[in-house]
């Protein structure tokens, strides 16, 4: 198997229109396998046919995807830590030349903080989201939700507290 018949594969499938995490499963399904053939099989392919194995996913069919087993880079901030910087956010907007940006970024991060957005939920919140009348503190509301891209919008209203 070569990166080109990677290529002919996982184009053949975005042509039928199948989906990324599709398209994914695959690519780590040739990885897995070639894995597994260099880990036991290497030696006896390569005096059977006089080839060396070599993995056939390059660099631009690579998953670059963070899957559930994969470990995380860099764990998440302790309290401690996310303490620490909303004590520098405030100290920033005592010492700020412009209150309003500064006060806008902390308010922007606390609300974020406190009402558990994924980052891309976050990425695509407009200022029509903020519905400040609803409920005791207000809400957003997120019209991209994870899944919305799968079965159309899946809006939430999450409070901002």
């Amino acid at each position: 198997m070569t990166p080109e018949d990677i290529d002919r594969v996982v184009g053949g499938l975005a042509v039928q229109g199948r989906k990324t995490s599709t398209r994914r499963e695959y690519v780590q399904i040739f990885k897995g396998f070639h894995r597994f053939l260099q880990a036991h099989k290497a030696a006896e392919i390569e005096a059977a046919f006089g080839v060396r194995l070599v993995c056939p996913v390059d660099e631009f069919n690579a998953s670059r995807h963070v899957g559930d087993d994969s470990p995380a880079l860099l764990p998440p901030p302790t309290p401690e830590r996310v303490a620490e910087f909303f004590d520098f956010m405030k100290q920033r907007i005592a010492t700020a030349r412009k209150y309003e940006p500064a006060a806008r970024d902390y308010a922007m991060f606390r609300t974020l903080y406190h009402a558990g957005l994924r980052s891309e939920e976050a990425s695509l919140l407009e200022k029509p989201d903020a519905h400040f009348t609803r409920g005791p503190f207000g809400k957003l509301h997120v019209r991209f939700g994870k899944g919305a891209h799968t079965s159309g919008p899946r809006p939430r209203w999450v409070p901002m507290l």
